[in-house]
């Protein structure tokens, strides 16, 4: 036998079963994870290493094919918003698809997990542009704001730490993904949390709310098999529970 309770914590219903002896578990975070198959021919979601180590935790992980939604697909962004505790969104779609201008809408109305710098260009999501550092990297550099943020400050980054995310030995491409913010844009006055090359934007939030997140991360890295380092999974798990627990009517 086993009793159910629920906690309303931020808005949000906790459900907690306490089985037999009074051990607790909490149950797992619902989480989407969105790609495109029509990016690459080469592109297989099951070998994409954020998606690998997303699926390898006790969370119910969905891979979500958007690879024919339009941007009259509002009856997904209502479901994405209604039936998971975090949208992740990968860096596989192209900024031009259809259903990319919509996933804006979405932000702080669920959590959000972005990979996809490119989407704030003119025309799609209007918040600024993509770039990418030149010569490209793996590294990331910890801002201030970055080294006190929970899921950097728990982890043990510092200042100015730079904390290596890909193995990038035999790989020249674009990995990490920077950004701009145009002024007066929504995402205009959010704090940098991480940068990478000459100091260009790479990691920011947006809300306390339904939190959202780029961590951006070029899937052509992935389909040409760059390898995650143990920093990178240990972030991407710890800004997947830091995300999924801001989730909030």
């Amino acid at each position: 036998t086993f009793d159910i309770t629920v906690r309303n914590t931020n808005g949000c219903h906790l459900y907690f079963i306490q089985v037999g002896d009074g051990e607790t578990i909490e149950e797992p975070n619902k989480i989407a994870y969105l790609y495109d198959s029509s990016k690459s021919t080469d592109y297989d979601v099951d070998s994409d290493p954020a998606y690998a180590v997303i699926s390898g935790t006790d969370n119910i992980v969905e891979a979500i094919d958007i690879k024919d939604f339009t941007a009259e697909s509002t009856d997904t962004i209502n479901a994405l918003e209604s039936n998971y505790d975090l949208v992740v969104v990968s860096e596989g779609p192209n900024s031009g698809h259809k259903f990319a201008s919509s996933l804006k809408g979405m932000v702080n109305r669920v959590p959000m997990l972005n990979m996809k710098s490119f989407f704030y260009k003119s025309g799609v999501w209007n918040w600024g542009a993509g770039k990418n550092p030149s010569p490209a990297t793996g590294t990331i550099v910890l801002t201030e704001a970055g080294a006190a943020h929970p899921v950097f400050e728990t982890l043990g980054y510092g200042v100015g730490d730079e904390v290596e995310l890909y193995v990038t030995e035999d790989y020249t491409g674009n990995i990490i993904q920077g950004y701009t913010a145009s002024e007066g844009s929504l995402i205009a006055n959010d704090a940098v949390l991480a940068t990478i090359g000459d100091g260009i934007n790479a990691i920011h939030e947006h809300g306390k709310n339904n939190t959202y997140m780029l961590y951006p991360f070029s899937s052509d890295a992935a389909i040409a098999g760059v390898e995650f380092t143990d920093d990178a999974t240990n972030l991407l798990l710890a800004v997947v529970d830091y995300l999924a627990d801001t989730k909030s009517k």
